[in-house]
């Protein structure tokens, strides 16, 4: 490692100790070197002059670990200067055979969001290594605790050649933090307990309590505050928020659809017992109040810093804290503390032979029984339905399982995570009422598809498409003698399933998800075989080509390819049409702002745009997601706002693959605020389809329209305004934008004449 990149700027009185340090300062001297490189204006000489009188006064503190590699001195924060990073040198090379963990405890006093990361470095088998171990947020004014297994070192480094491991900025910009300490610890030892810094940023803190005092002075009505925002904004309970009064509130939707909003409470002094929200539609109301459902907003914390995304709109990496995610509709009613700002979510759900209409209702504060506080609910009924199955083909997958499991891990057979097989028809018709078709995309030949599920949903006329078995591409392994003697007798069996049962025309054969293309051949080989046998199943892919099938291609033989938003180029998504192939688009955890994705931390809105709007401008032919069951608490969630629920999924991503939980008294899913805003991206393009259709007629003559100007509107609106999105970086994540052009639509929807109000709801 280079000299330049081992500096402890402005530590004047660190000392690096371990058991034998004690004997003699010319021994500890030796270790010194061996341990902690330093450089800066105050030199080794100044260091060891002090070095014995810091030995002799931790030799006690050293003993009582098992191993100390290294200590800093009391008083060590008010010396320390900002640097860039801590380096630890050869720390592992007479590591006791005992330990098992690496333990470091970080001093820091920043007063910005700042990040760090753990690194390791070295050799494996003889070639050099490196590795990022952990990214965590430099506390502020305290301690953080980092600890990484010597196990997972090992994986990338071999542990009697460690020559590092240094502790950075990530930014690489001076910062006032510095290495408190350094233990290995032995198996079954405990963690040193230490009263670690608060994760919630002072920042967050500071513009929390401004914008409630703002609040409070607006919206106050004796003991309760109270205000509201849409269903398209994520409002943090600890953190800086947005609010309408809650005077007046008004939803617009179709029939057949779900919209929502949020309620806001705080307490005004004081804390509040026993909250809820109900709706009072009235006695002589026409819009019946079963059709409205109220839960809490439960919060998930984020604890580690996110790595490497970004996030809208400020561009930057979120803070850590308590992030909005679960709708807890089990819940009704929860006790708000301080200044907390609790969410309350409403959905109303508009039948499908509610006539269409204005109704007039009252949203109400109940604290501990009494009447706290209300507003007026202006509900408009429009004169027309969505459809009730998905109007664009996709494949979301739902197949439970918790990230993370170590090699050979299980759950038991009672665990939450398999509560779905015993709730089948239950789970199934829940995730259609978002035009999710149960399943995963990533069957295989001991995981059928759901073959009951997918009957049921097709009697209800809601069944999506589904994914026959997932295939892999001819290689070494699955040479195509093999292939065609192993593979094929699955997906042969379940091709003749779904012929015998009358789902063929939602079934696909979708495999090689993301696989490069050094493997393409061997992918074209596996389609050959595959069209032989299957030439009425789509054969699609995820695999990275950029090409999409044109200019020589291998992966020409592809009906559909999939592309990661970014990778979704115009030019050649057009090209690849022209020549007979389709091009859906997908998002994982990647890419990030400024690209749209679904990322915890991101607008929930995102989805609503993606789905709606941007599917309109950019017109992909179908939209894959990986997962949306990856649950990775230890328990179901019993009780909110607060949840012992871990978001992070997928790698140092919060939420990814995560747009349910599971829990309350029925171990059901729970819905997110990201998913609610995927099915409401998906009603915005229902209004795309109706008005493309009313559109046609139009323009055939056989409909008439009276209003002036209507054709040159409807064309605007299809075409999407780029003040609502222009392509997948760049679209508005304004709801008041998003709402004006789905209003304009349904607008234009209903000035083309009329429509039977007990329609069948009808799909593409």
């Amino acid at each position: 490692m280079k000299t330049g990149n081992a500096v402890l700027r402005g530590l004047a009185s660190l000392a690096l100790l371990s058991p034998a340090l004690a004997l003699s300062a010319h021994a500890f001297a030796g270790r010194l070197t061996n341990r902690l490189f330093i450089k800066g204006r105050r030199t080794m000489r100044i260091f060891l002059r002090r070095a014995l009188v810091i030995a002799l006064a931790f030799s006690g503190v050293a003993a009582n670990a098992a191993t100390t590699l290294y200590e800093a001195p009391q008083g060590f924060e008010t010396a320390a200067s900002p640097q860039v990073e801590a380096v630890l040198l050869n720390p592992l090379a007479q590591w006791p055979k005992g330990a098992d963990r690496l333990y470091l405890e970080i001093w820091g006093a920043e007063t910005d969001e700042a990040i760090a990361n753990v690194v390791v470095s070295g050799s494996k088998k003889g070639v050099s290594a490196k590795k990022e171990l952990r990214r965590f947020d430099l506390p502020q004014n305290g301690l953080r605790a980092v600890t990484v297994g010597l196990g997972e070192i090992g994986n990338s480094v071999d542990l009697s050649a460690v020559s590092n491991i240094v502790v950075r900025t990530d930014d690489r910009k001076p910062r006032r933090f510095a290495l408190a300490r350094a233990l290995l610890l032995d198996k079954g030892e405990p963690k040193p307990v230490v009263e670690e810094a608060p994760r919630v940023h002072p920042l967050d803190t500071a513009a929390h309590h401004a914008d409630y005092l703002r609040f409070r002075e607006e919206c106050r009505q004796g003991d309760v505050v109270a205000g509201h925002v849409s269903s398209m904004e994520a409002i943090r309970p600890r953190a800086a928020f947005k609010w309408k009064p809650i005077h007046d509130i008004y939803v617009r939707l179709a029939r057949g659809e779900r919209e929502s909003f949020q309620v806001l409470v705080a307490p005004a002094d004081g804390d509040l017992k026993d909250v809820s929200v109900v709706v009072d539609m009235g006695e002589d109301s026409a819009f019946s109040p079963t059709n409205f459902t109220v839960g809490v907003v439960g919060y998930v914390e984020t604890k580690t810093p996110p790595w490497p995304y970004k996030v809208r709109p400020a561009m930057k990496a979120p803070s850590l804290g308590w992030w909005p995610d679960a709708i807890l509709d089990f819940q009704k009613s929860t006790d708000i503390f301080g200044e907390d700002v609790q969410s309350f979510w409403v959905r109303v759900t508009c039948p499908t032979i509610q006539p269409a209409g204005d109704y007039v209702g009252r949203v109400k504060i109940m604290v501990e029984g009494r009447e706290a506080e209300k507003g007026v609910l202006h509900l408009h009924v429009n004169d027309f339905a969505v459809g009730c199955a998905s109007p664009l083909p996709m494949i979301i997958s739902f197949n439970p399982n918790k990230p993370g499991m170590k090699k050979g891990e299980k759950l038991s057979l009672d665990d939450y995570h398999f509560a779905w097989k015993t709730r089948k028809e239950a789970y199934c018709d829940w995730l259609a009422d978002y035009y999710i078709t149960m399943g995963t995309y990533y069957t295989n030949d001991k995981l059928e598809p759901h073959w009951d599920m997918l009957l049921r949903l097709k009697e209800q006329g809601r069944l999506g498409l589904f994914n026959l078995c997932f295939w892999w591409r001819v290689d070494h392994v699955f040479t195509e003698e093999v292939y065609k003697t192993k593979c094929m007798p699955v997906y042969r069996a379940r091709y003749n399933k779904a012929k015998e049962l009358g789902l063929l025309d939602h079934a696909v054969l979708g495999g090689c998800s993301e696989q490069k293309p050094q493997y393409h051949k061997g992918i074209a080989q596996a389609v050959k075989i595959l069209k032989e046998e299957f030439p009425d199943v789509p054969i699609i892919s995820s695999a990275q080509d950029f090409k999409r099938g044109t200019d020589g291609s291998p992966l020409s033989c592809l009906d559909a390819s999939i592309a990661v938003v970014n990778r979704y180029y115009p030019e050649v998504v057009k090209k690849a049409r022209e020549e007979g192939r389709k091009v859906w688009w997908y998002i994982c955890n990647w890419p990030n702002a400024p690209w749209v994705n679904a990322i915890l931390e991101d607008p929930p809105c995102q989805l609503r745009v993606l789905m709606g709007a941007l599917t309109q401008k950019c017109k992909p032919d179908g939209f894959l997601y990986w997962e949306t069951a990856a649950w990775t608490g230890d328990k179901p969630v019993t009780k909110g706002p607060y949840l012992d629920w871990s978001p992070r999924t997928f790698g140092e991503w919060d939420g990814d693959g995560q747009w349910t939980y599971c829990g309350g008294p029925d171990l059901m899913p729970i819905p997110t605020i990201r998913l609610e805003n995927f099915r409401d991206g998906l009603e915005d393009l229902w209004y795309v389809k109706l008005l493309e259709q009313k559109l046609k007629e139009v323009e055939s003559g056989t409909l008439k329209v009276k209003s002036e100007g209507w054709m040159q509107r409807a064309k605007y609106a299809l075409d999407v305004p780029d003040s609502v999105a222009r392509n997948g970086k760049d679209f508005s994540v304004d709801p008041e934008v998003i709402y004006r052009w789905r209003e304009e639509m349904a607008d234009l929807i209903e000035e083309s004449g009329q429509s039977d109000q007990h329609a069948e709801r009808k799909n593409p």
